[in-house]
């Protein structure tokens, strides 16, 4: 962010916080519970032993949809299914 930005930012009021955001593979997740969920899911898939261990958190656990870079989208338990697109 460049010093002019800060300044414009200031004058207006402007906040910026900074987002943690997890990845596997080409897939991106806002909760690490479910990066973990679909890396295992991944990993089971092809043929590998996987440990269940405990969410980071109760209140983690959501059925929040994955958003990949590629366009797809799923939740962990589903397969990727292409993103709904207006037709406008």
């Amino acid at each position: 962010m460049s010093e002019q930005d800060e300044k414009l930012m200031a004058k207006y009021g402007i906040t910026s916080t900074v987002k943690t955001e997890y990845q596997y593979k080409d897939y991106r997740y806002e909760r690490l519970s479910d990066a973990l969920s679909y890396a295992r899911i991944d990993a089971r898939r092809s043929g590998e032993a996987v440990e269940q261990e405990k969410p980071v958190s109760p209140a983690d656990l959501s059925s929040t949809r994955v958003i990949p870079a590629n366009g797809y989208t799923a939740t962990p338990d589903q397969k990727l299914a292409p993103l709904a697109r207006n037709s406008s």
